[in-house]
């Protein structure tokens, strides 16, 4: 007998999920990646541009909006 240890809603096949506006902050990026990784939509990619402590923040992926 294994037990199941993550909780999943009883009606996840049929649930959506809502669509939102996507909020960056440059200033506050550290490129660490989990935006990206974590985005639901696979919408992000790492931008050529820097911030002022020289990490790359995630924009959205071109033809991705």
């Amino acid at each position: 007998m294994s037990l199941k240890l993550v909780r999943e809603p009883i009606n996840r096949h049929i649930q959506k999920v809502p669509l939102g506006i996507i909020h960056i902050i440059p200033e506050r990026c550290k490129e660490c990646g989990f935006c990206i990784d974590l985005c639901p939509k696979d919408v992000l990619m790492v931008s050529e541009e820097r911030n002022i402590k020289g990490y790359r923040w995630p924009k959205v992926a071109d033809g991705k909006a």
